[in-house]
């Protein structure tokens, strides 16, 4: 077996980030906590990790993470945004 690729360890550390990501915001949003407060949890968790990378998995971690948590909130503040009434 030989070893997995430099792109292929960065490839994995990216999907384990959005996983993470996804995983803690779903559960934070169905247990009712705000969009808001998601927001400012993430964004401080992302600022630490992506300073304390230091190797390229972390920063792939780190940067898939911050990536997946800014997408994900925006969606959760347009799923709270009352829809228009359409025109007659």
């Amino acid at each position: 077996m030989t070893a997995p690729t430099a792109a292929a360890q960065a490839q994995d550390a990216a999907r384990s980030g959005h996983d993470t990501a996804s995983f803690i915001i779903t559960t934070q949003a169905d247990r009712g906590m705000s969009a808001d407060a998601i927001q400012r949890h993430h964004e401080d968790q992302a600022a630490s990790m992506l300073s304390g990378a230091t190797t390229p998995d972390g920063r792939a971690f780190a940067r898939a993470y911050a990536e997946t948590a800014a997408t994900l909130v925006a969606d959760l503040r347009e799923m709270d945004r009352p829809v228009a009434p359409a025109a007659a």
